[in-house]
């Protein structure tokens, strides 16, 4: 009888939580009694469930089973992180069986979570950097859901190469002249020949995967920032936000710009045709598929260019 009474002590002193305080008072056995105890969780979702302890008689010797269930957390989901701040801890469990001296084992269950997205942001939009790593912009160095990656965008990708090495992103070559083909009526042919630059897919789920729609609404995106510099900075060039699914042309034209000069792209200055602005349509920020860098053809000749762009900026205001 005393060493029951040790024995239930002994686990009330350890700390198992599933056991009620009501439990660990004095403890006197008889030859039948029973008790019930709270399940251990720690969790900021929901509580573990009830545990339970039984105490039989048999004979003079008794014994005791007590168990718990887990608490529940949060969980990563394939490349979602772990949130660490709701994780639940696994729930204690024991068991004590025998005779006069008895003995005492527990174990806990695995806990139970909620999948939480790496790419959804909420609360302040502190971190605005978008500088790539080998082209890629991953969403968790950002505070506006980006995600994708840099590509050559050309006319004729032929005539330019590309660098996106480390946090490099460049291009150099040359944007062929626009000419007339047998299908534009002895009109230079922009359709053809309308230039070439860098673009920047802002999400998509893997390296090279298809463009998804980037919401910037959502995500609290206002516009980009990069400066330009290099050898050979073109006297005319667009810097655009391209909407999935559309080929029309939303853009802020520049001209003379100059090396280590930033531009500045806000979604509300992307108008419909910016080298002569119309109201027939509007960029729906919703839809976005590419930031790019456009250098525009021209009549009378071939445009080289040579430049990097540096400190890529997200704006939110």
């Amino acid at each position: 009888m005393q060493s029951l009474k040790l024995n239930v002590r002994f686990l009330c002193a350890v700390g198992l939580s599933i056991v009620t305080i009501a439990a660990c008072g004095d403890l006197t056995a008889t030859s039948d009694m029973s008790m019930a105890a709270g399940g251990s969780s720690n969790s900021n979702n929901s509580p573990g469930s009830s545990g339970s302890a039984t105490t039989p008689t048999s004979g003079g010797d008794s014994s005791m089973s007590v168990s718990g269930s887990a608490g529940s957390g949060t969980m990563p989901d394939g490349g979602n992180m772990l949130d660490a701040s709701n994780g639940g801890s696994g729930g204690s469990a024991g068991a004590s069986t025998g005779g006069s001296a008895g003995s005492s084992a527990g174990s806990g269950s695995a806990g139970t979570g909620t999948i939480v997205d790496p790419c959804t942001h909420t609360g302040p939009r502190t971190r605005t950097d978008l500088t790539p790593t080998n082209g890629r912009v991953d969403c968790t160095t950002n505070d506006f859901g980006i995600e994708g990656d840099w590509k050559l965008n050309s006319s004729d990708p032929q005539l330019m190469t590309v660098d996106f090495t480390g946090s490099n992103v460049c291009g150099k070559g040359q944007i062929a002249q626009v000419v007339s083909t047998p299908t534009s009526g002895g009109q230079p042919d922009f359709g053809r020949y309308w230039g070439g630059g860098l673009a920047f897919v802002m999400q998509n789920e893997t390296p090279g995967a298809p463009a998804l729609p980037y919401d910037a609404n959502f995500n609290g995106l206002l516009g980009i920032s990069a400066t330009i510099s290099g050898a050979t900075i073109p006297a005319e060039m667009r810097f655009k936000f391209k909407m999935i699914g559309s080929n029309e042309n939303y853009c802020l034209e520049v001209t003379g710009a100059t090396s280590g000069q930033t531009i500045t792209l806000h979604t509300g200055d992307a108008v419909h045709n910016c080298w002569a602005p119309d109201n027939t349509s509007t960029l729906n920020i919703t839809m976005i598929e590419n930031y790019e860098v456009q250098v525009v053809s021209q009549t009378t000749e071939a445009v080289p260019f040579d430049f990097c762009l540096t400190n890529i900026t997200a704006l939110s205001q």
